[in-house]
């Protein structure tokens, strides 16, 4: 195991009717606030109203910016940071899932520097500091309100990056999983699909011979992913089913389970983001495609993690890797996730321009061991 450092500065208030404590903790970070969100169920549903009320009764003026979609786009960021400066606002507030916090926190940075927010993921200028954020949670997968990371697709080049700095931890991250009841079955598909693939990415990169914290961490929150699923496919409304996924997905992707790992990895989320930026698939579906061919593609070299994950997650008793692959894709059928471009609605993609990016989003975000040439292996395995 390697060394590690970790620390995790996000406070996070979890439960039912945790967001009647908002106000209250939010108005310590200032008066005034971007409320960042996305096209309908936050005001649908009422999360939005509360959120208002909330702030309203402490004191904090609040400005909105609405619109933001599934593989949220740099160009309403860029607003968002313009409306942030004019404003003077003190802090940002995400109230969604991922695409929302992310959007939040390339404001954040945004509006405490001069630099254009996309040449700070191309890597041409650095962050300087960011607007604290409060994360409200509705859509539980990316753990966006538990890390450092944001992910934001540049619509003018119809490319999507990430980048990861201590700065863009939120201050704070409000988790009711009441809140996720009306979430369609779909959505929470992918939702699930991803909280895994944060933690299957690692294991199956690993470098390690002998891992049972980090591997049995991996396992169980991948178990505990399945059973929710399966219990909220007969009672979509199950709390403590919603409230496994809402806590497993921050889990997964807090920076725990990829703690000193050797060789830990993320190449199906790089992989991942071309079919986004250029055929709109939502993110989670473009990992229940990739994540099977990526294992196909590398079955021989992690053949002894493809058995052992079979055997302690979907208890297959005389397990090889096919067996095992083709569990993880009768998974996802399950529950209503593709496991083929096709299947999404992406016909005659263009696979060589696909490579070159997925590549080239790797650099920019530190990743390495993607080759143009394995990209293309994988993605022609996903067609």
């Amino acid at each position: 195991m390697n060394n590690f450092s970790y620390r995790n500065p996000t406070a996070i208030f979890f439960g039912k009717g945790v967001l009647e404590g908002l106000g209250e903790k939010a108005s310590a970070l200032g008066k005034r606030a971007v409320l960042v969100y996305g096209k309908a169920s936050a005001k649908k549903y009422g999360t939005y109203d509360l959120v208002r009320k909330q702030l309203k009764s402490a004191g904090v003026e609040v400005f909105d910016l609405g619109g933001v979609q599934e593989n949220p786009l740099l160009s309403l960021a860029r607003k968002g940071i313009e409306l942030a400066r004019s404003k003077k606002a003190d802090f940002i507030i995400g109230l969604g899932g991922g695409s929302a916090i992310d959007t939040a926190k390339v404001i954040a940075v945004g509006a405490k520097t001069e630099a254009d927010p996309w040449d700070i993921f191309s890597g041409k200028a650095r962050i300087e500091g960011a607007l604290p954020v409060v994360a409200v949670v509705t859509v539980p997968a990316s753990a966006s309100e538990a890390n450092p990371v944001a992910v934001i697709t540049n619509d003018e080049l119809s490319m999507k990056a990430g980048i990861s700095n201590p700065a863009m931890y939120p201050a704070m991250a409000f988790l009711d999983p009441a809140l996720t009841a009306t979430l369609p079955l779909k959505n929470t598909a992918c939702a699930a699909v991803d909280i895994m693939a944060h933690v299957m990415e690692a294991y199956f990169t690993s470098q390690e011979e002998f891992s049972p914290v980090q591997d049995g961490y991996a396992e169980g929150l991948c178990k505990a992913v399945v059973s929710s699923m399966r219990r909220l496919k007969t009672e979509p409304q199950d709390y403590d089913a919603r409230a496994s996924m809402m806590w497993a997905a921050t889990l997964a992707w807090n920076g725990v389970a990829q703690l000193g790992i050797r060789g830990a990895s993320v190449p199906c989320h790089m992989l991942s983001y071309p079919i986004s930026a250029h055929y709109g698939v939502v993110h989670g579906a473009t990992l229940s495609i990739l994540l099977p061919a990526w294992l196909r593609h590398n079955k021989s070299r992690i053949s002894l993690r493809l058995l052992k994950f079979g055997e302690n997650v979907f208890c297959l008793r005389v397990p090889t890797e096919e067996k095992v692959i083709d569990a993880i894709c009768a998974f996802y059928r399950e529950i209503g996730a593709p496991v083929f471009m096709s299947e999404a609605g992406v016909k005659n993609p263009d696979l060589l321009k696909m490579s070159l990016q997925a590549v080239e989003a790797a650099r920019m975000r530190g990743v390495s061991g993607l080759t143009a040439e394995m990209a293309l292996g994988v993605y022609s395995l996903a067609c």
